[in-house]
């Protein structure tokens, strides 16, 4: 599927085009495209919600949150989402593990918490952001510039390209291992082990 996080420059020019590309880049109105460089979906929740910094890195990213199926068409509506914060609740069941991190999330003046399993790893719509941005300017809220949501970009690929320590690896098996006994026959040095394997595939 589609990586935001993996897209290389398409910009590969002299280093002086590229001073005048990157200034007349950031000046544009900020699109969908943008948001969806932050997108954080289950898949990325599922790959990195025990990393520390994972409650941090989230802050000020996007997110399409299932709302629910519209009575009339039968489809699954979504809405855009910013994420403002990670509440810690009651543990619940992601798919294949348990957490008890909820998303705290804003469309304009709008403040809700949802399970981060209602966020889908498709991309925001056209439509989506449409309503996200009226939702902004109902509230007076300005929308973010293609040169703040970069910098967070930036920040975003930074945490998920950290090459994992033993460290790390210690915290994200203490932190799985809170809510996830069953799963893994409390055996913390077995789990560290296929840990380390999955990471190296993921």
């Amino acid at each position: 599927g589609y990586n935001p996080l993996n897209r290389k420059s398409r910009y590969t020019e002299t280093a002086g085009d590229e001073v005048e590309w990157a200034e007349e880049e950031t000046s544009r109105d900020s699109e969908v495209s943008d948001f969806n460089k932050l997108r954080i979906g289950r898949s990325f929740v599922a790959k990195f919600c025990f990393y520390p910094g994972f409650n941090d890195i989230v802050k000020g990213c996007y997110g399409r949150v299932n709302v629910g199926v519209d009575k009339r068409t039968g489809q699954t509506n979504y809405r855009m989402v910013k994420i403002e914060k990670v509440f810690l609740q009651k543990p619940y069941n992601m798919g294949k593990f348990y957490t008890n991190q909820y998303f705290g999330v804003t469309q304009g003046k709008d403040r809700k918490v949802f399970q981060m399993s209602f966020f889908s790893d498709g991309l925001i719509t056209q439509q989506e952001f449409e309503r996200y941005i009226k939702a902004l300017e109902g509230s007076h809220i300005s929308k973010p510039t293609v040169h703040n949501l970069n910098n967070k970009s930036k920040e975003l690929v930074a945490f998920v390209s950290e090459p994992l320590t033993d460290k790390t690896t210690d915290t994200i098996v203490k932190n799985r291992m809170l809510f996830n006994k069953k799963l893994s026959g409390t055996n913390a040095v077995l789990e560290k082990t296929v840990l380390k394997e999955k990471l190296q595939y993921a």
